[in-house]
């Protein structure tokens, strides 16, 4: 769910559709219904497994509310900024802008995941694709500090719980 969010927010910003104000919110002309920049505004996670995540047995709500993590990812890696997540992590990102950021993604979906893949496949597929483009240091830094952000450990690969994550 947070992969189709990503990239219909990448098609609203190519649309360049200037009546927009806020183009991270989705929904924004019916009052909105999800913020890739606060999704805790609308009572989503910004940390995986963090405030707000839902843990029931419903996959249905699980996809559909949990992915606030991944799309502040994104919107953290193409904007940048500076925080603290529900863990205690305070970062510091400098943004890398859409067209990379979406690139790195489509790459990953599209060469690096199968289909029992984890949110820590996705990631580490990232950053494997953002080597094999040759992304100068400045892009591998944001990324790896973007999925800090937004609590996900890049240095372990967990199948328990983790096999649920909403991409």
């Amino acid at each position: 769910e947070g992969i189709a969010d990503i990239f219909g927010t990448v098609v609203k910003f190519k649309a360049n559709l200037d009546f927009l104000k806020d183009p991270w919110t989705l929904a924004e002309q019916q009052g909105g219904y999800r913020s890739f920049s606060n999704p805790k505004a609308f009572g989503q996670p910004d940390t995986y497994l963090g405030e707000h995540w839902y843990d029931g047995d419903d996959s249905n709500i699980f996809s559909h509310h949990n992915n606030g993590f991944l799309n502040h990812w994104f919107y953290l890696l193409v904007e940048g900024g500076v925080g603290t997540n529900d863990n205690g992590y305070t970062y510091q990102i400098e943004a890398i802008g859409i067209d990379p950021a979406a690139e790195i993604t489509f790459i990953t979906l599209r060469d690096e995941l199968n289909l029992v893949a984890t949110i820590e496949d996705f990631a580490q597929g990232t950053i494997q694709v953002s080597e094999r483009l040759a992304k100068d240091t400045r892009f591998m830094e944001s990324l790896i500090e973007a999925w800090k952000a937004v609590g996900v450990s890049l240095s372990t690969t967990s199948t328990d719980d983790n096999s649920q994550s909403s991409m």
